[in-house]
């Protein structure tokens, strides 16, 4: 494993929120970590695509990213103890909005955004309804490779998220599989003109069309919220 030390990523600073517990989603210190080169490569290339998505959205520019961090002390199953995982708390636009992992219940469709933009690059996120310790960031890690896989509760859990709330198909969450999501994700992806997520090409196509379909709908949002 070969590391190297990072003070930016895609030339936004990184700052560590969890100390004082009060800076969570608000602000933090600049932190300078250690990261697996590989892993340095791929969060870079996911962070610039992220950004350009928030940017042909129509939102304002990100000044920083606000995080919990990437590497971990010890020994531990833990991709953070490999450098090799990304826990991101939030986003500061150099308008003074700040978009806070924590807020999933009132914000969907950024959140998914943002998910669906990860998920074409890492193949594991652990997310606010995935449980209670990731309620207030996302994990990423390059663990596992990017692809649709019917028994894991985090991949589920987007796919049904994505049905119903940016494709207006009912569908319980629960990240588990059944005939009930699988009758959902198969009348979705005739509407999408997809074919089936077996195939990794159908799953990326789809990751992209949600990714857009969720910032386009959190701008109209906006947009109605002020009354445009």
């Amino acid at each position: 494993m070969t590391l190297k030390r990072i003070d930016n990523i895609a030339g936004l600073p990184l700052l560590y929120d969890r100390k004082p517990a009060s800076n969570y989603g608000k602000t933090g210190f600049v932190m300078r970590p250690y990261i697996d080169t590989d892993f340095s490569v791929e969060v870079e290339t996911a962070f610039r695509k992220l950004l350009d998505n928030i940017r042909d959205a129509g939102f304002g520019a990100v000044k920083a990213i606000l995080s919990g961090g990437i590497g971990r002390a010890g020994t531990g199953p833990s991709y953070h103890h490999r450098n090799r995982a990304f826990d991101l708390d939030g986003l500061v636009f150099d308008d003074g909005d700040i978009w806070v992992a924590d807020t999933f219940p009132e914000r969907p469709y950024f959140y998914l955004g943002v998910e669906a933009t990860l998920r074409q690059h890492f193949g594991t996120i652990l997310t606010y309804l995935y449980n209670s310790d990731h309620e207030n960031h996302l994990h990423f890690d390059n663990g596992d490779s990017v692809k649709f896989v019917r028994y894991s509760k985090s991949r589920v859990l987007f796919l049904q998220n994505a049905i119903q709330l940016l494709y207006d198909i009912p569908v319980g969450i629960d990240g588990v599989y059944g005939p009930e999501t699988e009758q959902a994700e198969r009348r979705m992806r005739q509407d999408l003109g997809l074919g089936g997520f077996s195939d990794k090409s159908n799953w990326v196509k789809f990751l992209a069309l949600a990714a857009s379909e969720a910032f386009d709908r959190e701008m109209a949002a906006i947009r109605i919220a002020g009354g445009q």
